[in-house]
């Protein structure tokens, strides 16, 4: 039987923050808005490809923080559970 200690929830955080890290680094935090102030050219064409790649782009970033985000909280629950043994 195994039994799941502070130590095993502290190192999977680590793994997962690492993780959420590099693909946040990879692909960038998904901007909801343009925080640039920058006037954009509207074309009456769209690009399927660049459709598909901004919808890949935000949902990579979306799981990167979701990683980081899941992360920290395994690690809390380590802390958590360290300290009460």
């Amino acid at each position: 039987m195994f039994c799941i200690t502070s130590f095993h929830l502290n190192l999977l955080g680590y793994i997962l923050g690492f993780l959420g890290a590099l693909i946040i680094f990879r692909y960038g935090i998904p901007n909801m808005i343009d925080t640039q102030g920058h006037n954009i050219l509207a074309i009456s064409q769209e690009n399927p490809k660049e459709k598909t790649k901004i919808k890949r782009y935000r949902a990579m970033g979306r799981l990167g923080l979701g990683l980081v985000t899941f992360s920290f909280l395994l690690q809390f629950a380590g802390e958590i559970i360290g300290h009460q043994a």
